[in-house]
Parts: structure tokens; sequence; C-alpha cells
């Protein structure tokens, strides 16, 4: 039902920074003037019931905040929170402050600490843990000429490049066929180019082979004046399993000296992500991809990308991760609406992601959450 009351929730804010994120010196406390607005997900713990959910979405102008709060095992829905930000300093609540939740926010956006809660004639106290959800902004849009179940995207300077099995396409920023290569009749079975990226220079591209080809995915270097394949490897091993009918590379992306290749493991569940020298695809690190901290469990991604010093992870059910490059721990969590999208690329002032329902691209900018 939807509660009348008018519901408080405190969060104490303060942004702990390490060394290895950048900070300063040994680390420690770095103030920041905090932009609390989006969608705080979290569980908090009652004695002798358990872990429940919480959400609370907030918007912050001019220091003020203003939303709801959801507690559904209370039975809460969207009461009205009122709030204000200093510094690093949140505070939802009202006069009753009928619910107070205290805690610490990291660099990541994930939060820690304390609740109380009354309700019902009862007072419940705990522990609670949440992070928040940034919605993108679309500010624009590319009608593409043609319809492809294809996820590759990306962008060379002057116009975006995107694959369609077994071609290569070139698309202004007009969303006219600007360039096609066509790859066919070659070693593999079947020769579809399924995820792409460009490193300043050339295309990048990983083709995924089936069938009997399952364990012979590779990464093609092509010329963008000429379409021609300059050199290829063997994409890491991971997502070579028989038993997942097929390869299944959603990659690759360029981080200005070396390539991130994010591959479906064999347990045909969890992805790896994998750091290989673009010389000749030598494995220099590997680390496990994020599972969804949302929907719980694993991940369904649909794009694969690099911007600013990160790696993005585009996921179908509409969330888009920004991971550190060293590790892929989350850094931030932002959701788009739209249908079904691929990858990922960045022109230096837009995310463009490829929408493989509505054939078009949609170019976003990511609020940062600091101000």
């Amino acid at each position: 039902m939807r509660s009348r009351l008018c519901i408080g929730l405190i969060i104490l804010t303060t942004a702990i920074v390490s060394c290895s994120s950048g900070g300063s010196g040994g680390g420690g406390i770095v103030s920041f003037d905090l932009d609390a607005t989006g969608t705080w997900k979290g569980t908090y713990t009652i004695s002798g019931v358990g872990t429940k959910n919480f959400e609370a979405k907030a918007e912050q102008s001019n220091g003020i905040l203003d939303g709801t709060i959801s507690i559904p095992y209370l039975d809460i829905t969207d009461a009205s929170l009122t709030g204000k930000v200093t510094k690093n300093q949140i505070e939802f609540g009202n006069i009753e402050s009928m619910i107070e939740f205290t805690g610490t926010v990291e660099e990541d956006d994930t939060a820690t600490g304390e609740y109380t809660i009354q309700s019902g004639g009862k007072t419940y106290k705990g522990s609670w843990e949440g992070f928040c959800i940034r919605d993108m902004v679309q500010e624009k849009t590319i009608n593409l000429p043609f319809y492809s179940p294809f996820q590759g995207l990306a962008w060379d300077g002057s116009q975006f490049w995107v694959s369609d099995g077994q071609f290569l396409i070139g698309i202004g920023t007009d969303g006219s066929q600007k360039v096609t290569y066509m790859y066919n009749g070659a070693s593999f079975e079947y020769h579809d180019f399924n995820a792409i990226c460009f490193d300043g220079t050339c295309l990048w591209a990983v083709e995924d082979g089936y069938g009997s080809y399952y364990n012979r995915a590779r990464f093609c270097l092509i010329d963008l004046d000429t379409g021609e394949i300059k050199k290829e490897f063997p994409c890491p091993p991971d997502g070579s399993s028989s038993s997942i009918a097929g390869s299944i590379g959603i990659a690759p992306a360029w981080d200005g000296t070396n390539i991130f290749c994010l591959r479906l493991n064999q347990d045909g569940s969890s992805y790896s992500i994998y750091k290989l020298r673009a010389s000749d695809g030598t494995t220099l690190s590997k680390f496990n991809a994020p599972e969804d901290p949302i929907n719980e469990g694993g991940i369904m991604p649909g794009g694969f990308g690099f911007a600013e010093g990160f790696l993005y992870l585009v996921l179908r059910n509409c969330y888009v991760f920004k991971l550190r490059i060293t590790d892929g721990k989350i850094v931030r969590r932002y959701k788009y609406t739209g249908d079904e999208y691929g990858s990922i690329c960045w022109d230096g002032s837009h995310y463009w992601i490829r929408d493989l329902l509505q054939s078009k691209l949609s170019g976003f900018i990511l609020p940062s959450g600091r101000l």
C-alpha cells in the first residue's frame, strides 16, 4: 500500500578513496561535493527475520533533496522523503524521524551503515548496505539504414563502424552508409564479426566460430582504407566451449596500448576479462567480470568498451557498469531507457550504444555523481 507517513532517512556520507583509485599519497578520506540524485537500492538485516530490500529515489537541486522510499517488508511504498546535501553529508528526513539510515559511501557509490525503523508499533535496528544507480541522459539518436542482430560498434574519429555478420559498414553521423567491406568464403564455416573497436589507426574485429569451428575465435586487425585483414591471432580460450554451442565474444576494447577482451567461461554463465598484448595476443592479465548486483546472479552482456580510463559493460537488462581497468571492480552503475542494446563506444563527448531492436545508435551522457 502507499504509506501516508513522511519517512525520515538519514545517510551521513563520506567518500573513502584509496591510493589505488587515484587518491593522494597513502590515500585516506577525500572531501567532495556529492550529487545524490539517483536510485539507491539496498538491503537491511532484521534480527530473527533476515535480509530485506529497500529502495530510495532521490533528486537533488541546490543541495535540497526530495524523493520517495519503499520498504516492501513493512508495506511502505513510495513514502515521501525530504532532505539536504552538504558536502559529503546527506540527510533524508523529517520531523517524525520514523526511519533513519546512517552510513558512509565509498568511491564506487556503495554504502554501508546502521539503521533504525519505527513501524507498526515496533522498532527495528540493524545494519544495511546499498548502492546508487544513476540515470543516463539520452541526447542524440542516429537511425541505421538497416536492421542487424549483431552488436559491434566503434568510432574512428569521423564516423561509426558497425558489424553485420560478414559485413563491416562505415556509418556517417547522419546515419548514411559510407563504406562496406564484405568478408566471406574464408577459413570459418561462418565468418561473422560480432564485436569491434578502433585503436586509433585500424579496426579490431572479433570473428566467432560456430559448429565444428567453435574453438577458433580470433581477433582480426583490419585496414580501414582497404578492408584488408592485416593481422590475426586467437581469442583467449575461455570462450571456446562446445558445451555452449559456440564461442561468444563480447569484445574487444582498446585502452590506447592494449586490448581488453570479455569472454564467456566454460561454465556457460560467468565471464572473464582478458588484457592482451596487441602485437601478438599474449594474455597479460585476467580477472573475473562482475556479477549483476542489481538483479543478482550472472550477467547477460550486450556490449563492452573503453573510455576515459575505464571499461564499460552494457547489460541487456538496460544497465551499464563502469569498471576499474585493473580488476573489473564496479565504479558506477547506470540505467538507460531503451530496448535491447549492444556495444558501446565513446566519441569524445557522448557514449553511443547500439539499439539492436530499433536499428539505431543512442548517444548518452553519464552523470558522475559528483558536483
